[in-house]
């Protein structure tokens, strides 16, 4: 193998630190881009792109364990053009447009962008598959790129590591070192973090919200199946998804006034300065989700996408590091009833004291020494006074501005060819759902879009539905 250091890719290698629950998903980031841009260059530049970064010509073998990966030139590109505009085929942006709304616009199911519009014939999750896919979409005004690797292989931040490199390129303008995930410097991540000597180095068996062990993940997905059978037979209700858009002056709002609750209160005056807007849209999503619930006094749990790469030093500005690093945090709340009862502040409050608390150097350090010592195991969701028929989770890529990426290098007008919106997806196997679910994105004016997946009950908790 050649030394990570010097640059030069080895044939193979495995990642010792990695998140063995998401080892058989796969990550979609469906972008729209507001020009119509030139097919055959965005294919020659998807071949640029693998040259340069070669493990994303590579595949993914579930042979060994834990996964590897290789490098190699495959290239999965394709292309279609379909007769229709970006206003018949994504009508809540442009209805978002014209609305221009001051408060939260909940659009119907009816309303929702399907998938499939941005990853037309794409693969799955498949050892044969090349690691990176890319699937374009030329509508008469607008372009829709679809962009597909392994979730084992890179979450939404090495995503949009491997989006901005390839918008970089399609411009023609300087990209960043491919330095591979298992580069000494990174890999395991647990000799990374800065823990106090006092601090035991012992493997870690078990963490909050996970269970290992064959047993506990037939046990998982039995419920889950039983629970999707429940569905079909009209027993419980079936999930619904919906789109929201935030716009910017709400969530400003919404926090602002959230500070100043919080502030007039010396035991949370100090804390309330470190609320961000993420904290306050999940708290309000919890909220609005739990409204209708018949009180009761069991804890309610719910899990937190936490990204720990904030914790690995700093890589140059030439350089870029694709990989995962996010694992579901499990984040309590005392009760339902209480949940219910607290203000939006108090809820966004006892998230943020969670999360920070999640990001101490002994927590991450205690994270990473788990995943490490069970990344040949496995591992499920669950645990101890975990109803999973109740677990929110919640997942965040509104810290990676896609909107201020371009692919002007390819405009076929002359425009800067703006990314306008962006649409992530890891759909489970055998269609499972977990609910209430939601993932948040960021546009272009400080607002946010939330996907969301809700049973009927609980949509009657948000603001009234509108049709795009």
């Amino acid at each position: 193998m050649a030394s990570a250091n010097s640059h030069e890719p080895p044939n193979s290698f495995t990642i010792k630190t990695n998140y063995p629950i998401v080892q058989d998903l796969a990550l979609y980031f469906g972008v729209v881009v507001d020009d119509t841009l030139d097919t055959t260059l965005l294919k020659q530049k998807a071949e640029e792109l693998i040259c340069h970064w070669p493990i994303l010509g590579g595949f993914m073998s579930k042979k060994t364990k834990p996964y590897s990966f290789s490098i190699g030139k495959n290239i999965d590109v394709k292309s279609r053009m379909l007769n229709r505009t970006g206003r018949e085929s994504l009508p809540i942006l442009y209805d978002c447009e014209s609305r221009q709304p001051s408060s939260p616009l909940v659009f119907s199911a009816n309303s929702s962008i399907p998938d499939t519009l941005f990853h037309f014939d794409a693969p799955s999750n498949k050892s044969s598959e090349p690691l990176f896919t890319l699937r374009i979409t030329s509508l008469q005004d607008v372009t829709l790129l679809g962009f597909r690797c392994p979730h084992y292989f890179v979450d939404s931040q090495g995503m949009f590591d491997i989006i901005k490199t390839y918008a970089a390129l399609v411009s023609g303008k300087p990209i960043p070192t491919l330095i591979l995930s298992c580069d000494e410097r990174y890999d395991p991540m647990s000799n990374s973090v800065p823990v106090m000597e006092a601090h035991p180095r012992d493997p870690v068996l078990d963490f909050d919200g996970h269970r290992v062990g064959l047993v506990s993940t037939l046990l998982t997905a039995s419920h889950m199946l039983w629970k999707g059978a429940k569905r079909v037979m009209g027993i419980i209700e079936t999930p619904e998804e919906r789109y929201v858009y935030v716009p910017k002056k709400w969530i400003d709002d919404a926090r602002q006034h959230a500070v100043k609750e919080l502030a007039e209160v010396d035991e949370t005056r100090h804390a309330a300065a470190g609320l961000t807007k993420q904290d306050i849209l999940t708290a309000w999503f919890l909220k609005c989700s739990y409204q209708n619930s018949t009180p009761d006094n069991r804890p309610i749990n719910f899990y937190y996408s936490l990204n720990w790469r904030f914790a690995l030093p700093s890589l140059p500005d030439n350089e870029a590091c694709p990989r995962h690093t996010v694992y579901a945090r499990l984040i309590r709340f005392d009760s339902l009833r209480k949940l219910q009862q607290d203000s939006l502040a108090q809820n966004a409050l006892t998230i943020r004291r969670a999360v920070n608390q999640a990001r101490t150097p002994s927590e991450i350090y205690r994270a990473l020494k788990f995943l490490e010592n069970n990344l040949t195991n496995f591992v499920t969701m669950g645990g101890p006074d975990i109803d999973l028929n109740r677990v929110p989770i919640l997942s965040s890529s509104t810290a990676m501005p896609f909107c201020e990426l371009d692919f002007r290098g390819a405009s076929t007008t002359g425009s800067e060819a703006k990314v306008i919106y962006v649409q992530p997806w890891a759909p489970l196997a055998m269609c499972l759902q977990f609910v209430p679910f939601s993932i948040s994105t960021k546009d272009g004016k400080g607002g946010y879009w939330l996907r969301m997946a809700n049973v009927p009950q609980a949509w009657k908790g948000f603001p009234t539905e509108v049709d795009a």
